[in-house]
């Protein structure tokens, strides 16, 4: 079936069909039915209340479904009249997969209701009056349409749409820039920026197999000798994620796991003596390049079970402030606009900070440190920045193709 989409279940085409004024779309191979929510409740005779799926019964076969019309990842929700049963939800198209089995079981919802009622007309009785859980097939209770009125509202504020994503994300970037001309903005984002600082010391730790606790008010310790344990956990994590990308068909996190290996690989071929210098300078490449990096895992879509959707959202927050604090005053270093960060932010004394360390330990020229910020803080307004309109417009033309 050429020019077909396919079933975001098992890939087969997908077949046109029409039902009164709806169009509805079912597999050719498993007999699913991808359509509109009006559609459904087309097939189903009544509306169809969904929210999302819990824990308890979110599966994982919803890993690794895509919309065929947008390519978004699809969020799994559930239904009373269908329990242990899963739509398929794209939050971008307002379109549905459900399958054949959870479909028959939704009708025979509608079915059961109907014939109840029948059985109370002929024994010329008044139909019993509902309990607070039931909904009518024709209407819903007031808490289901509370319900819904409520995940509706979360579809538009955690899943607006590229375009408006990308005018949300520059509103907040300028927002924050503005925030942090002032006193108290800046002490707010030096404050998150101490966070990626000590994680940054963390991660060259953990990379090279060292143990490292980052604490949150500015402070990093770490062990000199590597954790046979740490780098057995490491390696098991990267083959785990390799394997959970080929079963679910997620190349991303096939791709990062192999980045991952690949990291821990050199830094355990790398001597602890020649890894000490980077480990000290972690702090400062933290601070610059992992806020940017966590605007980038903004677009990356996870499972709904992680509820990322809205956690996206409070990290590319605190990220944005992080980048437009970091990214300017490292370049204002670089031009010499700004003096080099000298000392410790938990001593407050000179000669105990990363930057004397370099210095005095490892005999990096204090020439150096100042182009070395510079660079820092060009690649973090660019990684930070630059690829959001590319990701956002790239998304919204291809849903407005598909569409």
């Amino acid at each position: 079936m050429v020019g077909a989409m396919p079933c975001p279940r098992d890939g087969a085409p997908l077949a046109s069909i029409a039902l009164g004024v709806e169009t509805i779309e079912r597999c050719t191979h498993c007999r699913g039915v991808w359509t509109r929510r009006a559609g459904l409740e087309a097939l189903v005779g009544a509306p169809v209340v969904s929210r999302p799926a819990g824990l308890a019964i979110a599966g994982v076969g919803a890993a690794a479904a895509s919309c065929p019309t947008c390519g978004r990842h699809l969020e799994e929700e559930e239904t009373r009249e269908a329990p242990g049963k899963e739509l398929l939800v794209c939050r971008d198209c307002a379109r549905v997969f459900v399958d054949e089995d959870t479909l028959g079981v939704l009708r025979a919802s509608r079915g059961r209701l109907d014939v109840g009622r029948a059985r109370e007309h002929e024994r010329g009785t008044q139909p019993r009056e509902r309990d607070d859980h039931e909904e009518s097939p024709a209407t819903t209770s007031p808490s289901a349409e509370g319900n819904s009125r409520v995940h509706d509202l979360e579809r538009s504020v955690f899943s607006p749409g590229p375009m408006r994503e990308l005018a949300v994300l520059a509103g907040t970037a300028l927002l924050a820039w503005l925030f942090v001309q002032t006193m108290f903005g800046e002490a707010v984002a030096f404050f998150v920026r101490i966070q990626f600082h000590e994680l940054g010391h963390a991660l060259v730790a953990w990379s090279t197999g060292r143990s490292a606790l980052p604490l949150p008010f500015g402070w990093t310790s770490w062990s000199f000798e590597r954790s046979s344990i740490l780098v057995a956990m490491e390696l098991l994590f990267s083959v785990l994620l390799v394997v959970w990308g080929v079963r679910e068909k997620k190349p991303m996190a096939v791709v990062v796991a192999i980045a991952m290996g690949c990291v821990f690989t050199l830094g355990l071929a790398t001597p602890l003596e020649g890894s000490e210098p980077w480990l000290v300078a972690g702090g400062m490449i933290g601070e610059a390049l992992l806020p940017a990096i966590a605007l980038l895992v903004f677009h990356i879509r996870m499972p709904s079970r992680v509820r990322w959707d809205f956690f996206r959202w409070p990290l590319a927050m605190l990220a944005i402030l992080a980048v437009v604090s970091v990214g300017p005053h490292f370049v204002s270093i670089a031009s010499g606009h700004a003096p080099l960060p000298m000392g410790s932010f938990v001593s407050g004394r000179e000669g105990d900070g990363d930057l004397e360390r370099l210095i005095a330990d490892y005999a990096w020229p204090r020439a150096s440190l100042q182009p070395f910020f510079g660079r820092l803080g060009l690649l973090t307004l660019l990684i930070g920045l630059l690829p959001h309109p590319i990701v956002l417009g790239a998304r919204a033309l291809v849903s407005r193709r598909r569409g």
